[in-house]
């Protein structure tokens, strides 16, 4: 802890490293959610890198009879689309007014033609995918798809299967001047400035408020449920009727102080179970409450961007945190995590809380005396209150209490450790949300393809819709490229393909669905990580080879991989011969017309964009086709970055590909999404937290250099490259020594630690480990 690495001389890439990461107030624990910077840079570096030596490269055409010219290239990243309906008039917002859906059937169901059809569903959630790609950040990104989700949650708490006479439910009825809904006003708004309901009323008015408000907060859920998978469609069925009046439907709701109230509304009047309550409560981990609404401020997960993502943090943060009463004394009192803030508050309600712990017998109390702070400090102590010697006990309400065990997937009894498994969470959140959005309504009906024919309604589902294998999942093997000419043989003398042979804009979008589809196909956040990372991995060893300085044997993105070299291990697991990988299938099924190595760089492209937060680096405006495939490239992999030092990263970026350091930075930031193998290059582990956020693509890898100490590991081997000495998380977390040099001195004076004023939970210095004490040597910058 005495040795920690000093900085890299090299202003550029420090810089740029500090710049990608966002970090604030110089404190290299604290980050911005702006993913802006990074992606703007990646963005023309991985244009520059993609097309080195290709002087005719074509863009893509609408339709391969007419190749549109090219343009000079773009060097700025493609910027997020507005909604598709930002031209809208302004749209009153209801009251107790009747539906736009007047024309009824005595049944109480929407009469014929007012039905709703799969492709309206579709487009509402392409509808719902746009709008929140619009929002300016996270943080109001995070309130308007919460604020979806508390909506139609407001429409259907009010359900009470004890009064006949008004049993209410989900009928599109909101008293929207009781305390209880504040803030949905600026969901479904009187002024044009809502998104929601702008869209409703250009293009979905024939439907009931009750059917939009399900069918968008189902846009959400799918569209923020990691690789998609949470998708409700099977489950959805149309024909609620908007209700004129609701009166004191805002009393129906829950109230915030503990777990009666969640009773009295889930159990005795919803009709439903506590795991199914658990269950709807894990919604709160997208969205954030409000000073200003709520009076509870903050989110219930740990960054602003977490509070975008639908999946089952909630119960993570509940079981990890040391929580701490906040607002004592009023009727704002909630809690907060003890160990600090990063940006937004973290904040619990009661009703939260008391699903685990018995937060009212040892009131006021601490969810877990043994965590510390960094200094050394109990985080159950603060400002307020001292309450290390005061642990809440568990709740006696034994199947909620294992319901927020089940679904946070806790491991080895660990309230610290857990599994990158969603799967229990859903399930039991996909039977509940259907439960409590169809309540009242007898006669609903499924989806038609057409509202010509109505399909007959079968007995509800209680199964999690399952994630469908990829659409390509029947193809017959394929061999693996050698160094055979490409399936594309007919080439112009440009070198060019000829015409026929060109790439069509919806060719490209084509393949982004089905690389989705194979990554949904995935049986785990391990198993799709390196999947993903793979097609990156493969496309950039394709393109690492170029050397601006030999004209004889340029190389370059040429489809040619020398499979047999160790620099180029595991890539046979992504393009391969025996007819398992996906990639190479989707390629020979459907898109051999194709050069290799256009489509490795489309497929790359489809990776980034799916795996960004809200889809927003999309580089289908600097994606050209017209890479021809090499018949050979005699020693390629010599020309691979080595693993060693900067020197390699300056040799293979800067000197042979002619890019910055500032170009040769935003490229490796690509590590964020894949993992190393012991199997494979040697090095083990995913450079950033988990194996979820080693399928997102974004600046965590910039953050995690900065905010974590790091030490060598297997020093004195070919194979030495730095651990974090604060532990690991199934997966364990390391990075390169061409990593670490962006940033650090890691030579002069290795070993060393990056962060010599980082402890362990207890206590111990994060720099010292079973194999050597940095603690007073810390790694220049």
């Amino acid at each position: 802890r005495g040795t920690e690495c000093g900085r890299t001389t090299n202003e550029e890439a420090a810089t740029a490293m500090v710049q990608f990461a966002g970090q604030q107030d110089d404190n290299p624990s604290r980050f911005n959610n702006d993913n802006g910077p990074f992606f703007t840079a990646f963005s023309a570096a991985w244009e520059a890198a993609t097309t080195n030596g290709w002087d005719n490269l074509q863009e893509l055409a609408l339709s391969c009879g007419t190749v549109s010219p090219t343009p000079a290239p773009s060097t700025q990243l493609p910027t997020t689309s507005s909604s598709p309906t930002t031209s809208l008039s302004p749209t009153a917002r209801p009251t107790t007014s009747s539906s736009p859906t007047t024309s009824l059937s005595p049944t109480g169901l929407q009469v014929e033609g007012e039905c709703v059809e799969e492709s309206t569903y579709d487009a509402i959630s392409l509808d719902i995918e746009a709008a929140s790609a619009a929002q300016p950040n996270n943080v109001a990104r995070s309130h308007f798809l919460g604020g979806i989700l508390r909506l139609a949650a407001h429409d259907f708490m009010d359900f009470d299967r004890n009064n006949a006479v008004s049993p209410m439910g989900a009928d599109g009825c909101i008293d929207w001047d009781h305390p209880a809904n504040s803030g949905l006003e600026t969901i479904w708004c009187d002024d044009g400035s809502c998104p929601l309901t702008e869209i409703y009323q250009e293009k979905y008015s024939f439907m009931s408020r009750a059917d939009y408000w399900v069918a968008a907060s189902n846009a959400v859920i799918k569209l923020r449920s990691p690789n998609n998978e949470l998708d409700l469609k099977s489950t959805f069925k149309w024909g609620r009727v908007d209700a004129d009046q609701c009166p004191d439907a805002a009393l129906r709701l829950p109230g915030d102080t503990d777990c009666g109230e969640v009773q009295d509304v889930f159990l005795n009047r919803l009709g439903l179970t506590w795991t199914d309550a658990v269950a709807l409560l894990g919604a709160h981990t997208v969205g954030r409450g409000s000073s200003d609404f709520s009076g509870h401020d903050g989110i219930w997960v740990d960054t602003n961007q977490e509070a975008t993502i639908f999946d089952k943090r909630y119960y993570e943060e509940v079981l990890r945190r040391a929580w701490v009463p906040r607002n004592e004394g009023t009727a704002l009192q909630d809690w907060t995590w003890g160990g600090g803030n990063n940006g937004s508050p973290r904040f619990m309600l009661n009703t939260d809380m008391c699903l685990l712990f018995d937060v009212e017998t040892t009131f006021p109390c601490c969810t877990r005396t043994d965590l510390t702070r960094n200094d050394g400090s109990n985080q159950c102590d603060t400002n307020n209150s001292v309450l290390r010697g005061t642990e809440c006990g568990r709740t006696t309400n034994e199947e909620a209490a294992t319901a927020m065990v089940q679904f946070a997937g806790q491991q080895d009894d660990n309230p610290s450790r857990f599994n990158n498994d969603n799967g229990p969470f859903f399930t039991a959140f996909s039977a509940a949300w259907e439960a409590a959005t169809t309540n009242g309504w007898d006669n609903l009906q499924e989806l038609a393809l057409s509202c010509g024919t109505v399909s007959p309604t079968p007995a509800p589902s209680t199964q999690l819709p399952t994630t469908s294998s990829s659409p390509t999942t029947s193809l017959s093997p394929t061999a693996r490229p050698t160094t055979s000419s490409s399936p594309t043989t007919s080439l112009s003398p440009t070198g060019l393909q000829v015409e026929g042979e060109c790439v069509e804009e919806s060719t490209y979008d084509a393949i982004s669905l089905d690389i989705e589809a194979a990554s949904a196909a995935q049986p785990n956040n391990v198993a799709r990580s390196h999947f993903l990372g793979g097609i990156l991995r493969l496309a950039a060893h394709d393109f690492m080879d170029f050397d601006r300085n030999n004209a004889v044997s340029p190389m370059g993105a040429d489809g040619c991989i020398d499979w047999d070299h160790p620099a180029n291990s595991g890539l046979e697991t992504i393009w391969c011969d025996d007819g398992s990988c996906p990639l190479t299938e989707i390629y020979q099924e459907k898109y051999s017309f194709m050069s290799r190595a256009d489509y490795w760089v489309a497929a790359s492209n489809a990776v980034i964009k799916l795996r960004s937060p809200n889809n927003e680096l999309d580089l289908k405006s600097t994606f050209k086709w017209g890479r021809v495939d090499a018949d050979q490239c005699p020693d390629a992999a010599l020309r691979l970055p080595g693993d060693t030092d900067c020197g390699e990263v300056q040799d293979v970026f800067l000197n042979r590909l002619g890019l910055t350091w500032t170009d040769a930075v935003a490229l490796l930031g690509a590590h964020t999404v894949g993992r190393g193998s012991s199997d494979f290059s040697g090095h083990d582990g995913i450079w950033v937290d988990t194996n979820q956020e080693a399928t997102i693509f974004d600046k965590r890898y910039y953050e995690e250099v900065l905010r974590r100490a790091w030490v060598p590991r297997n020093e004195g081997t070919a194979l030495q490259d730095w651990t974090w000495g604060g532990g690991n998380n199934g997966s364990p977390r390391f990075m390169l020594n061409t990593d670490m040099c962006l940033l650090f001195d890691v030579e002069t004076t290795f070993p060393c630690c990056t962060r010599t004023d980082l402890t362990r939970n207890d206590g111990s210095n994060q720099c010292d480990t079973n194999n050597s004490v940095l603690r007073g040597t810390e790694c220049g910058r």
